[in-house]
């Protein structure tokens, strides 16, 4: 029974990776956003060493991310590097869903895990 799910109807990574996207965007538009003005955008992602979060923060840093915070315990995890990092960006479909999804890619290519992103709602 379960395997037509995962086979068939189980959402890809990069289909759920849409889906979190569009749960973010729709709250911002339930708060009166309009979805039209670039603007910062947090990222959040976690490594289990320094080395990795380090190396991924140095490659995202030369495509203009800046560093916003170093967390060395998420939530009492000892063994869990936390990075937020932001980022002046478009908030348009398909932009967001190709920005996450390549950051996501990025950070799992370093052994971390992307947490997701938020930002500021704009009303004009």
């Amino acid at each position: 029974r379960w395997a037509v799910y995962f086979n068939l109807l189980m959402p890809t990574s990069r289909e759920m990776n849409e889906i979190r996207n569009e749960k973010v965007l729709r709250q911002l538009q339930e708060a009166g956003d309009r979805l039209r003005q670039p603007r910062p955008i947090d990222h959040w992602s976690q490594f289990t060493t320094l080395a990795q979060r380090d190396s991924f923060l140095k490659d995202v840093q030369a495509e203009g991310f800046e560093l916003v915070e170093i967390d060395t315990q998420a939530e009492g995890n000892a063994d869990s590097y936390v990075l937020h990092i932001i980022r002046q960006d478009s908030i348009h479909i398909p932009y967001i869903h190709e920005l996450t999804w390549r950051l996501r890619q990025k950070v799992e290519k370093y052994g971390g895990a992307y947490d997701g992103w938020e930002t500021i709602v704009v009303r004009q």
